[in-house]
């Protein structure tokens, strides 16, 4: 997602998924963290939300196993902190 936010190598496999309003892309809300704070870490915090924004009207569907409050303010915590906090995260 953030390759194909940004049109960096490996967007165009988001592109030939076809993410676009007609068809839907399931995201863990981790994966949706990781945009979140890869976003605001580079752009800031609107940025980052606007990011969320442009995903879910491209047809991105957040996996509701948690909300969005959590992984948003996870993400800011992680822009605020050790930028290995959420890969260790990740890789659990």
């Amino acid at each position: 997602m953030i390759a194909f936010l940004r049109d960096e190598p490996g967007a165009s496999v988001a592109s030939e998924a076809r993410i676009d309003s007609e068809s839907k892309c399931h995201a863990h809300a981790l994966n949706l963290c990781e945009v979140f704070y890869d976003v605001h870490r580079a752009s800031g915090s609107q940025e980052a939300l606007q990011a969320i924004t442009d995903l879910v009207h491209i047809g991105v569907v957040e996996g509701t196993n948690l909300s969005s409050g959590v992984w948003q303010a996870a993400g800011t915590f992680e822009r605020q902190s050790s930028p290995s906090l959420l890969g260790r995260l990740l890789r659990n």
